[in-house]
């Protein structure tokens, strides 16, 4: 077994020890997320989808699967109800910047991407981005 099915091994068995600790669930839903196991991640989450405190990971986890499965519409719904939870995300930001983007919707771009700009400036491939989008705006 690779070092991925391990750590995939682990986060279950901690999950099926503990269903009720949800942190534990959001972090093994991250996890498939980014192993890209989307559709295991987007069935686990539903344990927090009524849940207040884990609200802003649900559609957080929600966003970003959809929108890099390429469905930009979905991924901008679950993004903007994140969004409407912690507006000061930078990750959320970009990525509701990047679905923006895919959609043609330039000014809804920027500002998704300069208010993530904002929050953390040091961010060089998103203000080239925004500066190549000013660009094509003129």
């Amino acid at each position: 077994m690779n070092e991925l099915g391990k750590a995939e091994a682990a986060y279950k068995k901690a999950y099926l020890l503990k269903p009720e600790y949800k942190a534990g669930l959001v972090e093994y839903a991250y996890f498939l997320k980014k192993t890209k196991k989307f559709n295991k991640s987007l069935k686990l989450i539903e344990g927090i989808k009524e849940d207040e405190k884990f609200k802003f990971d649900y559609y957080m986890i929600r966003g970003n699967i959809y929108m890099e499965k390429g469905n930009y519409a979905d991924a901008i719904g679950n993004l903007l109800e994140g969004n409407k939870i912690y507006n000061s995300e930078v990750r959320l930001l970009n990525s509701l910047g990047f679905c923006f983007y895919k959609t043609h919707q330039k000014k809804k771009t920027l500002d998704a991407l300069k208010a993530s700009l904002g929050l953390n400036s040091q961010q060089e491939s998103i203000k080239k981005l925004v500066q190549e989008i000013e660009k094509r705006l003129d």
